[in-house]
């Protein structure tokens, strides 16, 4: 894939990247004004499990179907079959766990126990999007990726809106509205292309070995980005996550070039290895999520009392924190990614469990004295962690050196005003088609 090839799909990802922060960041004072910070706490407590056991559920088999349809786009048929009959099963036993252990989660709350026990429903219809999400990504049909994710943005939105402008929208009916919006953004990936496919099937062992060795980062990546969602009600209560649910909404904003660079790269360092496109990737991804980080907290005291309601002023200084914790993370990310697509999965595992590991000791410390102040303090360490070890694997196992990956240079910059400029130059040109139809 052509370096121009790639950083058009980076920058169409990244587009579709940010219709899910701006949904949420729309939704965002519908959910503070209507629920409350006690409210805005149970809905996101409620949520958590289903991100939690989806995780668990995946066992790696998304990203496997990426990275072997990536090298063959032929078994694209056959792995979609495959992953999707292993994820149903592997969906269900999800399930059944998650209604085992959401009785501890719930905290003794008798009816956030009951969205709880909704929530998770969604778990095995949403590892199958997964595995064909993976496939998608594999045969680079990036604007089936993007159209799933305007798809959901836009359903969630809209719901959230109707559910407040008809005075219905509660903790349990705001979940509805999580939970069935991505499933309805699934659609987008009905009649995939099938390639011709080959004479040789992969072997089933094979999807499942590589996809049990990125298993586990896959899931601690998760539980470092959500386990202080699953741990804050039983550690902090559901007003400090109430409070916290808030500052990762404007906090995660930042992430949106770096998750468009990740998914994007992933494909492409599979079915390509090139240095130094990874270096350049992790040096624009980082540069972006540090300037929109910049005016995120350069400004939100004036408006988060405004937009939100004055009783989150306290996920200011969260947000912070978040940002600094998310930018850290940036290098680190790209190096995961290009660890995975190389072949050793296995290396980025085992950094994203020890970050796990550190975040969760953290919050159990942090969270009963800080609140949602502890819980960044908590991501900001297990991301430093994270980002810290994929950076020396790929220094140790490809030879690549650090510095690249941060040392930003004055190309990068004119390179984002270049793409800048020709986003600004092809929307006038779509103006003046439509004007002269509209004529």
């Amino acid at each position: 894939m052509s370096r121009s090839s790639v950083s058009k799909n980076i920058f169409s990802v990244a587009l579709s990247n940010l219709a899910l922060p701006v949904a949420a960041f729309a939704a965002g004072p519908i959910l503070a004004h209507s629920l409350g910070v006690e409210g805005r706490g149970e809905l996101t407590a409620a949520v958590a499990p289903l991100l939690l056991f989806t995780a668990i559920g995946t066992v790696g088999l998304p990203e496997a179907a990426n990275f072997f349809v990536a090298r063959n786009p032929n078994l694209s048929r056959f792995i979609v079959r495959q992953t999707t009959w292993l994820l149903t099963i592997s969906g269900v036993l999800a399930t059944a766990l998650a209604f085992a252990i959401t009785p501890l989660l719930a905290s003794g709350n008798p009816a956030l126990h009951q969205l709880m026990l909704v929530a998770v429903l969604a778990t095995t219809p949403t590892l199958v999007i997964g595995a064909i999400r993976g496939a998608a990504q594999g045969q680079h049909l990036w604007g089936r990726v993007n159209a799933e994710r305007y798809v959901t943005a836009a359903t969630r939105l809209v719901a959230l809106l109707i559910l407040w402008l008809s005075g219905s929208l509660t903790p349990f009916t705001g979940m509805l509205a999580l939970i069935i919006s991505p499933l309805l953004g699934g659609l987008a990936y009905t009649r995939l292309p099938s390639p011709r496919a080959t004479d040789e099937p992969l072997p089933i062992k094979r999807l499942l070995g590589y996809g049990s060795r990125i298993w586990l980062g896959s899931l601690s990546g998760i539980l470092l980005a959500r386990i202080d969602q699953v741990l804050m009600t039983p550690l902090g209560g559901t007003y400090a996550l109430g409070l916290y649910a808030v500052a990762v909404n404007i906090a995660e904003v930042v992430l949106i070039t770096n998750h468009a660079v990740r998914d994007v790269m992933f494909s492409a360092d599979a079915a390509d290895s090139n240095d130094e496109r990874v270096f350049l990737s992790s040096r624009l991804s980082m540069l972006t999520s540090a300037l929109i980080g910049l005016g995120i907290c350069a400004t939100m005291n004036l408006w988060v009392g405004i937009i939100f309601g004055h009783e989150f002023s306290g996920s200011v200084l969260p947000t912070c924190v978040l940002v600094a914790a998310y930018v850290l993370w940036v290098p680190g990310s790209i190096a995961g990614a290009t660890l995975s697509s190389r072949g050793l999965p296995g290396k980025r595992s085992i950094g994203l469990f020890i970050a796990t590991l550190a975040n969760v000791v953290c919050l159990v410390i942090l969270v009963p004295i800080w609140g949602a102040l502890g819980a960044a303090y908590a991501m900001l360490v297990g991301n430093i962690f994270a980002s810290v070890y994929t950076l020396a694997c790929v220094n140790r196992y490809f030879n690549m050196p650090i510095l690249p990956f941060y040392a930003v240079r004055f190309s990068d910059f004119q390179m984002i005003i270049h793409k800048l400029r020709s986003v600004r130059r092809n929307n006038l040109r779509e103006v003046e088609v439509d004007d002269e139809y509209s004529s």
